[in-house]
């Protein structure tokens, strides 16, 4: 450019707040501290010349990729549901929110017993607002609802002709997986959902590039999984994985 370089530029566009797409830059004369300048005011990627055809097409679509999976989970937060509140006309309950409220400033995973209609969605989503990752998604995953042939592509997403879908798992990224009724999932299921929470990274169908996973697990039961590992019913090694901090939320009746 012959008035201005692109640094400067970068610099203008990310005071005036008037970037809303993604910025790859291309240089060829670049340096370390260039690079970095060029990434702390927002550029997606430094590229120095001469380069070729193939990993230019291969950063521009990962760069959309990633532009809009963070438009996605903007929208979410935008449509987020308002802050729910547990009831806390018991003693009970109201014991159990204030240990909610301590269990949110952490970042540890929470299994969630309780009946049927007891309010376990709630109190994940009561965790979830008063926790670090409030501002980010709330993605709940009904485990029982989700059909089996399409349970992979609903939850790790699908990368065919071109065509790119997130899944539930990448769509909490940065934010909060409610998995609602665990004790439903298949055992095939399971195993990869295991996979992925330990490994933290995961592949979409059909795709080739990990996705790395930053998320706080809370699921939900009603079963009890204990007793489901016993009878080889439910994963011991992902009961373990959710198991971290249990919590009871009382019955109804």
């Amino acid at each position: 450019m012959p008035d201005v370089d692109g640094i400067t530029l970068l610099k203008e566009w990310s005071e005036g707040g008037r970037c809303d797409a993604p910025v790859i830059m291309i240089s060829g004369h670049g340096t370390v501290e260039t690079a970095v300048e060029a990434t702390r005011l927002g550029a997606y990627d430094f590229l120095e010349k001469p380069l070729s055809l193939a990993k230019l097409l291969l950063t521009i679509k990962r760069a959309l990729e990633v532009d809009s999976l963070m438009r996605e989970n903007q929208g979410l937060r935008e449509t987020n549901l308002p802050l729910m509140e547990p009831s806390t006309k018991s003693p009970r309950m109201r014991e159990l929110k204030e240990r909610m409220e301590r269990i949110a400033k952490t970042d540890v995973w929470v299994l969630v017993n309780g009946e049927a209609g007891s309010g376990k969605r709630v109190a994940a989503r009561y965790i979830h607002d008063h926790s670090p990752r409030a501002e980010s998604p709330f993605i709940e995953i009904g485990v029982g609802s989700i059909a089996r042939e399409n349970a992979a592509v609903e939850l790790f997403g699908s990368e065919e002709s071109g065509q790119l879908h997130y899944g539930r798992l990448e769509r909490a990224n940065g934010g909060t997986l409610y998995l609602d009724e665990i004790g439903d999932m298949d055992l095939d299921l399971q195993a990869k959902l295991h996979g992925v929470l330990q490994s933290r990274t995961f592949l979409r169908v059909g795709g080739v590039e990990p996705v790395t996973l930053d998320v706080r697990v809370i699921a939900g039961t009603r079963k009890d999984l204990g007793q489901a590992v016993k009878e080889r019913a439910f994963r011991e090694d992902l009961f373990y994985q959710l198991n971290v901090v249990p919590i009871t939320v009382p019955s109804l009746r």
